[in-house]
């Protein structure tokens, strides 16, 4: 396996070690919902690395997520989407595909949890999901949102995403 670029090291800059990467042209989750500046806004940790989050627009769930990468400030806007209880991070790639993850957030930490490459390759077997091998390590939901969202809801507390490899962000109160 070799480093590569993910949905959270483009939000959050860390490096993982990952098999495949998972985009979609559609966004994860239906309705967006009222965040809070005073729940979202500061500096967030990671291991060694941190990242400023400020948020946009609280009520379209928009927040901006500062880092620096290869030496230079980089900015990533992130639509925070949900389905009934399910929450979702979004956001639009330099590839114009969307990087997605699920999440739970309480207080000063969120968990976030990428997408399962085995369940996916599953749904494209049983004709759930339209995935297409992009490259090597690089798979791309094709479906229509309706669609994604539908199969995410179903199976969001099976192994959709990657839960035994979770990500744990703590917020430092300042």
């Amino acid at each position: 396996m070799k480093p590569l670029k993910s949905f959270l090291i483009l939000v959050f800059i860390i490096t993982i070690t990952a098999c495949a990467t998972v985009t979609s042209n559609n966004i994860l989750g239906k309705d967006s919902y009222l965040i809070s500046k005073e729940g979202w806004n500061g500096t967030w940790i990671i291991g060694e690395e941190s990242v400023k989050v400020k948020v946009i627009d609280p009520d379209s769930s928009e927040i901006e997520v500062v880092y620096i990468s290869k030496g230079e400030i980089q900015r990533r806007r992130v639509l925070i989407r949900r389905n009934k209880n399910k929450y979702f991070m979004n956001f639009k790639g330099d590839d114009n595909k969307y990087y997605f993850g699920r999440f739970k957030k309480h207080k000063n930490q969120i968990v976030v949890w990428g997408p399962s490459l085995k369940l996916l390759l599953n749904a494209r077997n049983n004709n759930e999901l339209e995935i297409i091998d992009v490259s090597n390590k690089e798979w791309l939901i094709k479906s229509e949102q309706e669609t994604l969202n539908k199969f995410y809801i179903k199976n969001s507390e099976t192994m959709s995403f990657d839960y035994e490899n979770p990500y744990v962000f703590r917020r430092i109160i300042e």
